[in-house]
């Protein structure tokens, strides 16, 4: 389940970004699944022992957590949570037990574009897909519950003193808090036919009604570069618009929220694990080590080349 519709659909369909004729949605029919393409789609399906789904509900990358509320994604696109549920509800009825991954993939899409609502937005989302499971271990003791990352990006730090004049470590996380949009959906909804409405949008998004002068003139250069067709050329290439990268900053400086990079860092990532074989994941490791693990948890040879 997840989004990248267009890469299942024929090159003969609009914004397809196949190169051939095939068409999966229908390959994955024929294999006797069934393939969703919404939310109530999804949250109606009558689950029995021989279900298989296959659900795809967006074009490209899945919208914020945040964003789902927007008109044009709401009662549409499921949730990482409302996926999880239902990939449970499913996977339970074999008797032999189960392997279930759930990425939160766009928490690294936020941490790209250095956007803290983003971020926490999609956390949210992700901690209520683990309570899932969580809920899942308490009914069967031989749940295994692994939570981790591939890398760190960003290089997020929270509590940045000096800021605004002041010296104290620590967070206004009231910003984040108060933020009605990710900084993606800033980004191309304003500057999408909107550029006059810009700066009220912005405010009605973040929550700020006091902006200082630096932040208007922040706010007023993204919107001199979308009215000279530069408003996707920021420094920041995981996130185009100017003025989505001005929306995160706003967001990042207000809050305390620092960051070193627009890509993936060499921090350390933590593993977090609990119920049966847990203790094996203690320690400091590559995270290859993590399919060795649990290779030898289940008695399997990994296959090497």
């Amino acid at each position: 389940m997840g989004g990248g519709w267009r890469h299942f659909v024929p090159k003969s369909i609009e914004k397809s970004k196949r190169k051939d004729d095939r068409d999966l949605l229908k390959e994955f029919v024929g294999k006797g699944y069934t393939v969703v393409r919404s939310k109530s789609d999804l949250l109606n399906i009558k689950i029995d022992n021989g279900t298989k789904i296959f659900g795809i509900f967006s074009e490209s990358h899945m919208p914020y957590f945040l964003d789902l509320d927007d008109e044009s994604y709401e009662g549409k696109i499921p949730s990482l949570s409302e996926m999880t549920k239902v990939a449970i509800s499913v996977l339970m009825n074999n008797p032999k037990g189960f392997f279930l991954m759930v990425e939160g993939g766009r928490i690294d899409h936020a941490c790209h574009a250095n956007d803290p609502v983003g971020v926490v937005s999609d956390m949210i989302d992700f901690d209520n897909a683990v309570k899932l499971g969580i809920d899942l271990s308490k009914e069967d003791p031989d749940t295994l519950i692994l939570v981790g990352g591939d890398h760190e990006t960003g290089g997020m730090a929270m509590g940045m003193g000096g800021m605004r004049g002041d010296n104290g470590y620590t967070m206004n996380p009231e910003y984040i808090k108060n933020a009605k949009r990710s900084a993606e959906f800033v980004g191309y909804t304003a500057l999408s036919g909107k550029a006059k409405k810009a700066k009220d949008l912005l405010v009605e998004w973040s929550g700020i009604s006091d902006l200082t002068d630096e932040e208007t003139n922040q706010i007023d250069m993204a919107i001199g570069y979308a009215k000279d067709q530069k408003g996707m050329e920021s420094p920041n290439p995981y996130l185009l618009p100017w003025y989505g990268v001005v929306f995160a900053d706003i967001i990042s400086k207000r809050a305390r929220v620092g960051w070193t990079s627009y890509a993936h860092t060499g921090q350390p990532v933590i593993m977090s694990a609990g119920g049966l074989g847990s203790e094996k994941f203690a320690g400091y490791y590559d995270n290859t080590d993590i399919a060795k693990k649990l290779a030898a948890l289940w008695g399997v040879t990994l296959k090497t080349w």
